[in-house]
């Protein structure tokens, strides 16, 4: 049985840099319950296209969630983690999203959220699609809804 959940989402927009080098910009925004982030963090097209080919596997492996991580130097500014969890085939995707680090910032100038969206693998489906498309430049964004089993 599903039940109503708050709202909630995963977006995620890809900018493809103007230089050859073919990497881009990734920009996340993430809503779950009254929660919300956005960021993004530069990576390259190899590194999100084999992200989303390894959030199309069925099932997902229990000991090594499906993962994409980007910012600089020690620190994560787009992080998202994929994993089953519960016997019902329930979904987590937990994402961190984080504003820069710089040398002179002061710690409580720096913005963190650490959010999780529940979601079905039917839904994960239809966004690893999006996500793919969002990747080769055919679609502006890819978005997850949340999907709750009972």
């Amino acid at each position: 049985m599903l039940v109503e959940m708050p709202p909630g989402f995963v977006e995620i927009e890809f900018e493809l840099d103007d230089g050859d080098d073919g990497t881009g910009r990734l920009h996340v925004r993430a809503v779950a319950d009254d929660y919300s982030g956005r960021a993004s963090a530069w990576f390259d097209l190899a590194s999100l296209h084999d992200f989303a080919q390894k959030l199309g596997a069925y099932p997902l492996s229990l000991d090594a969630p499906v993962e994409l991580a980007g910012g600089f130097a020690d620190q994560e500014q787009v992080g998202i983690r994929v994993r089953p969890v519960g016997a019902k085939g329930q979904i987590s995707v937990a994402v961190h999203l984080a504003t820069p680090r710089w040398p002179d910032s002061r710690p409580e100038a720096v913005h963190e959220a650490r959010l999780e969206l529940l979601t079905t693998y039917e839904q994960l489906a239809r966004f690893t699609k999006e996500l793919a498309a969002v990747v080769r430049g055919l679609q502006p964004l890819a978005r997850l809804e949340p999907e709750h089993l009972r």
